[in-house]
């Protein structure tokens, strides 16, 4: 051990590993959302699923969809989010939120 650092126990550090948490948080996140995507039946929603909370590059999922980038997947996300979508995806995707954000560290 370098001279001037101390233990993380030392430090005052009660157990646990705050890095090994989080992890296991984002696992549990990334779990829900994929029981989420495969019982949603809108290919939409799965899209803005996957990207704005699953992580995944929007070049990514185009490409596994057939599109040659990930402009087509970010106008799909810019549609479901705009303010004139339909009433029923957008309540869909608040509750998607909801569930999600229970899950987040």
């Amino acid at each position: 051990m370098e001279e001037g650092r101390e233990s993380g126990e030392a430090q005052g550090w009660a157990g646990g590993n705050p890095l090994a948490e989080q992890h296991a948080a984002h696992r549990e996140r990334l779990k829900q959302l994929k029981d989420i995507v495969a019982k949603e039946t809108d290919p939409r929603i799965q899209i803005w699923i996957r990207v704005k909370w699953g992580g995944e590059r929007a070049m990514d999922v185009g490409r596994e969809l057939g599109y040659r980038d990930g402009s087509g997947v970010l106008q799909v996300i810019k549609r479901l989010e705009h303010p004139h979508a339909d009433p029923r995806l957008r309540a869909t995707l608040a509750w998607i939120r909801n569930e999600v954000s229970g899950v987040e560290s």
